[in-house]
């Protein structure tokens, strides 16, 4: 079996915690965990936790990692070893990583940051403080703000992140609504679906 074709066992939210809880360096939970920790309860199953890091502290991953496998996910799809001390560049913003031969743990997502200035991968207009897309549970944990993660799911619209978006929605006040509103706009300059019940 090729490293692609591999299953996924994934960790979950408290191991990932206990994993990475005292790592320095910021990492942050993205996806549809994100939008239930913002909602404080769990809104839909989820198969796996999406983990997110600054591209520049993907070394200090690497570290923390030592004796795991960790692979670099090279666009359009395959992954090969992430190489000690090797910089990762775009295109490359995925990295696979496990503790086992035969499956995958953990995928953690490389967000470009400088200066402490978040640029949205897909349209480098929109940039943000990274203190501005990130928000904090009573529980310390770092995710997501809905607004940004939505901004993300916003492309495919696959079942769950219409169902993410319908969960979310009725919680978010108007100047997230706005902000999530602004960022469709810009990005979907021929419309977006999710407008109308923005407004």
């Amino acid at each position: 079996m090729n490293d692609m074709a591999l299953p996924w066992r994934a960790l979950s939210l408290p191991e990932v915690r206990a994993l990475l809880d005292d790592a320095p360096f910021t990492w942050w939970v993205a996806g549809g965990w994100a939008i239930d920790l913002f909602l404080g309860r769990t809104t839909r199953p989820h198969g796996d936790v999406d983990l997110a890091l600054p591209r520049t502290d993907a070394l200090k991953l690497q570290l923390r990692l030592a004796g795991w496998r960790q692979y670099a996910v090279d666009p359009p799809g395959a992954v090969r070893p992430w190489k000690p001390g090797e910089v990762l560049l775009p295109p490359i913003r995925d990295l696979w990583c496990s503790r086992h031969a035969d499956c995958w743990e953990m995928q953690l997502m490389l967000e470009d940051v400088t200066d402490g200035i978040w640029t949205y991968r897909r349209d480098p207009r929109i940039k943000l403080p990274v203190a501005e897309i990130l928000e904090t549970n009573a529980e310390g944990l770092r995710y997501l703000r809905p607004e940004i993660e939505l901004l993300f799911k916003a492309r495919d619209l696959r079942p769950k992140d219409e169902a993410d978006f319908t969960a979310v929605l009725p919680a978010l006040d108007r100047g997230r609504r706005d902000r999530l509103r602004d960022m469709l706009v810009l990005g979907y300059p021929d419309g977006h679906r999710w407008l109308a019940p923005l407004d």
